[in-house]
């Protein structure tokens, strides 16, 4: 998977904090599968944690969680 399967217009939607790392999730359109990624609070600056946010934000969320292969497949 890259970063070209998620689409632009596609909702990273907010699952869980846990010990300083906010879960996002995305679902990839042509499955139809949700993966999660790790968004560490540290790197967020002032930003707000929100419920949904266009993907295109976190493209550098998603492309570092496939590069270490913590991108997840979340059960459904």
């Amino acid at each position: 998977m890259n970063t070209n399967d998620i689409s632009i217009s596609n909702k990273a939607k907010f699952l869980r904090y846990q010990n300083g790392i906010a879960y996002y999730a995305v679902t990839v359109p042509y499955s139809e599968m949700m993966y999660s990624f790790p968004v560490p609070l540290n790197t967020m600056r002032d930003e707000v944690l929100v419920a949904e946010k266009n993907s295109l934000y976190f493209m550098d969320y998603i492309r570092q969680a496939i590069q270490d292969g913590t991108l997840l497949k979340e059960a459904a």
